[in-house]
């Protein structure tokens, strides 16, 4: 670039071009990436985002170097005296990185250039500010221009390393597929046939100038320590485009690459938000407001792209996929304190408004005002002291026969329904009919365990184990027999179900905890269905419903992993027949809550989390040996199908139970937004207290209020009581969900409480 661009961009240090110069060497001597980065962090050369990243477990040491190098480049080009303190630390760590100090503080003592700005830098004027950030328009199209071909030089060069690697491009493929929920971006990439197809639709789809984060994952999916150095050498091209978010120049080129980025655009929603004047010299950065981000948004900030910078207080638009603007309004409803304390005064994400604290705000006209004084009162929600006029238990609450899940009712082995279809088995007559809710069923391959070693003699095992109940009825080789009739079932339609493996122990025959892990790996692995089928059935860990084997037990938290490594994005359904093994759909509500995934299946289809289980009783029963596959089992010839009889007290006393996490539960089909937010939890969703939450509508303060609350279950009694008063203080006898003012809850609050504890919505 020549001098006259150069002087345009922010000025290159002394302590930044020996940085740069020695940052492959640093990067090769990293040995121990975890040690370096606390010590890093403790000298705040890094950020707590950055520490995090390199200390997560699965990270690669090529990706944890890149984010270590890639913070002290940033730090060093905020502050050159961060470029001292680094040495500093690296002479702490013996004895690779302590030369490596060692040859940098000689380069930058020799080094006959000079500093092209001070160590310290004075203080500088809203004034003088505005000068250095004012560019020649001409210059920064030219480097605009330039910085567009770098972009496509890093795609072309990615693309070399990845075509002389190892990686199969279906697994790329499908690996950038889980990536990113845009179902039109998803189609594109399956239609191409060649990786050169791939990376076009890579480059137009997934990256802009700021934003190339899909390259970053794939090198760290794929281990491809020459994708980082491509990577590095784009940013340090880009280091001195990165400019200042308040130049109005910069605003412009952000807009032009919008319009070019224009067809990529149409399934994504806006992002607006305005930060007061930041505060500190220099202003704040493109990659400093991409941690702020980070924070805010975490890996879905992968996801946000950065459109368009106007000046004066700073105004940012970007854009996000249309199906995790839900999730974001969340996550940012989450941090709206943390959004303040960094400046921010007005944040919309879609047409959501999350903050509005602009104290220049246009007046309402006086008849407005009026209005609202007489609806409502001033503070944003009523207090929870209410004297209620009435109180009525939600629409949701009551028999269960009022929800849309009922007690008893069937269901194929990979389908649902919405309606009792009764109890009966005959051939002629369909046993459950498929609506537009649930899963597509699709062939699949069977795994079938049988555990029921003599577990008093298992030495090694450290679980309390729980064996089935005996009944004086059976013979001697019940155990046979259970797992032969799960075997039958499956056989009678061979097209649909591949029977793969069926393991049988008994008693001096068992296998360990380790040998069935391997097995279900490579069960996954060679599928070649479109889904699979786990059956268990034998002893099972009290109050957790693991599974149990000699040396230890099987829980779904490894069978999940497992998913998660080898199956993702196919349809998994678990059978588990054994003790306590209700706490299975728990568990898996569990960790779908912990990814931030909401109750329905919109989004566990979006992100290929394909989950069926059933269970022969509930989380605090024991199971009875034959009862479940007796009992709640059949083979519908209508069907041509395998059903499962869920919600059923069978004979034991035991009440069979079922989860499709694939359902949709909302009132959206399944190409369209979901209605679902992460308020909308597993957790709730299976706790079955839908008949404690109660809508109370009343007076707060002489104004209209309503509240919905979930009540105690040890408080019931007394909040029952409490209501016949005429007056309440809610918080005190339970959580409350939502609040309002007004006589009656918005529709789309009732409609989210509903789905929220359990009810399918019906369309609108």
């Amino acid at each position: 670039m020549a001098s006259g661009e150069e002087n345009a961009f922010v000025s290159s240090t002394k302590e930044l071009k020996v940085l740069r110069r020695n940052a492959s060497k640093l990067q090769r001597t990293i040995s121990d990436h975890r040690l370096l980065s606390m010590d890093l962090y403790s000298a705040e050369l890094i950020s707590l985002t950055t520490l995090q990243k390199v200390n997560v477990p699965v990270t690669t040491p090529d990706a944890q170097s890149y984010e270590i190098i890639n913070n002290l480049i940033r730090a060093v080009v905020v502050d050159p005296d961060n470029f001292h303190k680094l040495l500093q630390v690296l002479e702490d760590h013996p004895p690779l990185l302590t030369a490596v100090a060692k040859e940098m503080k000689e380069e930058y003592d020799s080094c006959e250039f000079e500093c092209t700005s001070p160590l310290k830098q004075p203080e500088i004027s809203n004034d003088q500010q505005k000068k250095i950030i004012t560019i020649d328009g001409r210059t920064i199209q030219r480097g605009y221009d330039r910085m567009r071909g770098k972009l496509a030089e890093l795609v072309f060069d990615f693309q070399k390393v990845v075509e002389k690697s190892t990686v199969n491009i279906e697994d790329l493929k499908q690996y950038v597929i889980l990536y990113h929920p845009d179902e039109q971006y998803r189609d594109e990439l399956r239609k191409a046939r060649d990786i050169n197809a791939v990376f076009a639709v890579i480059r137009s789809k997934f990256c802009s100038l700021f934003n190339y984060t899909v390259l970053l994952r794939i090198a760290e999916k794929f281990n491809l320590p020459d994708g980082f150095e491509v990577i590095q050498r784009y940013e340090a091209e880009e280091e001195n485009y990165r400019r200042i978010l308040s130049s109005s120049a910069l605003a412009d080129e952000l807009q032009k690459e919008n319009e070019l980025l224009h067809q990529n655009l149409s399934h994504t929603k806006a992002i607006i938000l305005r930060l007061q004047r930041w505060s500190r010299p220099p202003a704040l950065t493109v990659d400093e407001f991409h941690e702020v981000i980070k924070d805010i948004f975490a890996d879905l900030g992968d996801l946000l792209h950065l459109l368009k910078v106007e000046a004066g207080s700073i105004i940012i638009t970007m854009c996000a996929p249309e199906r995790v603007t839900g999730t974001l309004i969340a996550l940012a409803k989450r941090k709206i304190a943390y959004l303040k304390d960094i400046g921010v005064t007005w944040l919309t994400i879609g047409n959501t408004l999350i903050i509005n604290d602009i104290e220049d705000t246009e007046e309402l006209s006086h008849d407005v005002m009026e209005q609202e004084i007489e609806d409502k009162p001033s503070s944003p929600s009523p207090i929870k002291e209410n004297s209620s006029d009435n109180v009525n238990q939600l629409p949701i609450t009551g028999t269960v026969s009022q929800l849309s899940r009922p007690t008893v009712q069937a269901v194929a082995d990979d389908g649902g329904d919405d309606t009792d279809q009764g109890m009966g088995t005959d051939s002629a007559t369909p046993i459950y009919t498929p609506t537009w809710r649930n899963y597509p069923f699709t062939p699949r391959e069977v795994m079938i365990i049988g555990s029921f070693g003599d577990h008093n003699n298992w030495l090694e095992q450290q679980s309390i184990v729980s064996p089935k109940i005996l009944t004086k009825e059976l013979s001697d080789e019940w155990r046979k027999e259970e797992t032969e009739k799960i075997a039958d079932l499956y056989s009678k339609n061979p097209e649909k179900y591949h029977i793969k493996s069926v393991h049988y122990n008994i008693p001096g025959e068992e296998r360990t905890k380790e040998y069935y892990i391997e097995a279900i790996k490579k069960f996954f692995i060679n599928c070649t269905q479109p889904g699979a089928n786990i059956d268990y059935t034998g002893h099972g860990e009290k109050d957790t419903g693991n599974w149990c084997f000699k040396d230890g037990v099987i829980s779904f938290n490894d069978i999940f992993e497992l998913y998660i490594n080898y199956f993702k994005g196919k349809s998994l359904s678990i059978t588990s027949d054994c003790s306590y093994s209700g706490n299975w759909i728990n568990e898996c509500g569990k960790r779908l809550d912990e990814m931030n995934v909401p109750s329905c299946g919109h989004h566990t289809r979006q992100q290929g989390l394909l989950f069926k289980i059933s269970t022969s009783c509930e989380p605090n029963e024991e199971a009875t040996a034959l009862c479940y596959v007796n009992e709640a089992n059949a083979y519908s010839e209508a069907d041509k199908t395998v059903v499962l009889w869920y919600g059923k007290t069978l004979t034991s006393g035991q009440k069979t139970m079922l989860n499709d996490f694939r359902d949709i539960r909302c009132s959206k089909p399944a190409n369209e937004s979901c209605e679902a937010d992460t308020d909308c939890t597993w957790n709730d969703y299976l706790s079955n207290k839908y008949h404690l939450v109660y809508k109370v509508c009343g007076k707060d303060k002489g104004y209209a209020a309503w509240h919905y609350v979930l009540v105690d279950e040890e408080k019931f009694v007394d909040f029952k009581a409490q209501v016949a008063t005429g007056s309440i203080d809610l918080s005190k006898y339970g959580k409350i969900l939502e609040s309002g003012w007004g006589k009656d809850p918005p529709e789309d609050i009732e409609r989210k409480v509903n789905l929220r504890f359990g009810k399918l919505l019906k369309p609108l």
